[in-house]
C-alpha cells in the first residue's frame, strides 16, 4: 500500500501538499497573503486566504470564501473609492498596486490600518487573479502621527516665541533709532565726526534690526493665518504691484511683459503678498542691468495653474537654490542688493499653505524665473 506521507520518487510535491505547506507558512506570516479572482461578468471571490484572517481581522475565512463582499464591506468608507480606483488602474495596467487603507476589526470593531500589495495576473478568458498580502500598519501610522503631533506643537511653540521676540523688539528699536535721529538732527552742531558717524551706524543698523523684527512678524503671523478662500483676479493684483513698484523704481527703464493669468481660489490677501514679494525682487535683482525685462505669465498644469516671473537680472547658481526659501538665508550681500532674506520664506509658506509648490530656474548674470502653482479648487 502506497504511504500517504511519501513523495514522489521524481521529488515532485503533490499539490495537496503544496497547499497545506502554503496554508502553514502563509498562516505564520506577519500579515494576510491571500489570492483573489475577479471574472469578466464582475464576479469576484477570494480563492486562497491565509490561516492568519481570524486574528487579523477578526473573521472566519468561510465567511470570506462564501461571500467577498464580507471583506469590502469591512473597509472605512473614506477609504473604498482609492481601495476601489487602484485596483482598477493596476488591472488595466497589470502594474503592482501598493497602497495604505483602513479596515474595521470584526471583533473589537475598531479600524486598523493596514498595507496592502498586490499584483494582477490576467488570464486568457479575460478574469483577473490577484495575488497579494496585507499587512497591519496600525503601530506605524500611530507612530507616525505622534511625530506629526510633536512636530506640530514645536511648530506653534516656535511661532509663538518668534512672535512675542519680534513684537517685543520693536518697542525698543524705536527708542535706539528715534534718539539717534535726534541726536543727529537737533545736535549735529555739536557732534564730533566720529560721534555723529557712531551715531549714523546705530541708526542705520536699528533700521535694519527693525526691517528684520518686522518681517520675522509677518512671518510667524503666517502660521496662524487662516486662508479666507475666494476668486482671486490674478491680473488685477499684478497690475496693482507692478503700479506700486514703478513709483518706487521711477527712474529706470524696464519693459514689462505681462500675459493673460488666469483667476485663481484663494485668499486674496495672501496671494498679493506673494505677488508683491516675488516682483519686488524681480524689480530689484534687475536693478543693476541698463535695460532690465520683467515678464509675468501663466500655464496649465495637472490639476494646478503655474505662474511665473521672469527677469534678467543678477540671477544665481542653481547649487544655491536650496538656501532661497529659508528664513534669512541670502544668496547675494546686503551691500549687494538690500533686503532681510525672509520674503521668499514668506512666499513658499504661503503658497505651501494654499497646497501649491514654489521653483526656480536661474543662471548667474542671466536672472531667475520663479515658479508658483495653485491648486484647482472645484465645489
Amino acid at each position: 500500500m502506497e504511504n500517504p506521507n511519501q513523495q514522489p520518487l521524481n521529488g515532485e510535491v503533490r499539490p495537496q501538499d503544496a497547499i497545506q505547506r502554503l496554508w502553514t507558512i502563509s498562516g505564520a506570516l506577519p500579515g494576510l497573503v491571500y489570492q483573489f479572482k475577479v471574472e469578466p461578468d464582475g464576479t469576484r471571490f477570494f480563492t486562497f486566504i491565509s490561516a492568519s484572517i481570524d486574528n487579523f481581522l477578526g473573521i472566519q475565512s468561510r465567511e470570506l470564501y462564501a461571500d467577498a463582499n464580507v471583506g469590502f464591506a469591512l473597509v472605512h468608507p473614506d477609504d473604498m473609492k482609492i481601495v476601489m480606483r487602484r485596483n482598477f488602474f493596476a488591472a488595466e495596467t497589470l502594474n503592482q498596486r501598493t497602497f495604505v487603507f483602513r479596515i474595521k476589526d470584526g471583533i473589537t470593531g475598531l479600524y486598523k490600518w493596514m498595507r496592502a500589495n498586490a499584483l494582477p495576473d490576467k488570464q486568457p478568458d479575460g478574469s483577473v487573479i490577484w495575488n497579494g498580502i496585507i499587512i497591519d500598519v496600525t503601530g506605524d501610522k500611530e507612530a507616525e502621527e505622534d511625530r506629526i503631533a510633536m512636530a506640530q506643537e514645536a511648530n506653534r511653540e516656535l511661532e509663538s516665541f518668534n512672535y512675542t521676540v519680534s513684537h517685543d523688539l520693536q518697542s525698543p528699536l524705536r527708542s535706539i533709532l528715534g534718539f539717534s535721529q535726534i541726536m543727529l538732527n537737533e545736535h549735529k552742531g555739536e557732534l564730533t565726526p566720529e560721534i555723529k558717524g557712531y551715531l549714523e551706524i546705530i541708526a542705520y543698523n536699528a533700521r535694519r534690526m527693525s526691517d528684520l523684527t518686522k518681517n520675522l512678524l509677518s512671518f510667524s503671523k503666517l502660521g496662524r493665518a487662516a486662508i479666507n478662500y475666494s476668486e482671486v483676479n490674478m491680473d488685477t493684483q499684478v497690475k496693482k504691484v507692478i503700479d506700486e513698484l514703478l513709483v518706487v523704481y521711477k527712474n529706470r527703464e524696464i519693459k514689462i511683459i505681462r500675459h493673460n493669468l488666469s483667476k485663481a481660489t484663494g485668499g486674496a490677501n495672501l496671494i498679493n503678498q506673494v505677488w508683491f514679494n516675488l516682483l519686488g525682487n524681480a524689480f530689484k535683482y534687475s536693478s543693476k542691468k541698463e535695460f532690465a525685462v520683467i515678464e509675468i505669465g501663466m500655464m496649465e498644469g495637472k490639476g494646478e495653474l503655474i505662474y511665473y516671473i521672469k527677469d534678467n537680472g543678477a540671477g544665481f547658481d542653481m547649487k544655491d537654490a536650496g538656501k532661497l526659501f529659508v528664513p534669512f538665508q541670502r544668496i547675494h550681500s546686503y551691500d549687494e542688493f538690500e533686503g532681510s532674506g525672509i520674503g521668499l520664506a514668506i512666499v513658499h509658506r504661503i503658497i505651501t499653505k494654499h497646497g501649491g509648490r514654489v521653483w526656480v530656474e536661474a543662471k548667474p548674470g542671466d536672472g531667475a524665473c520663479f515658479y508658483f502653482s495653485l491648486p484647482v479648487l472645484r465645489d
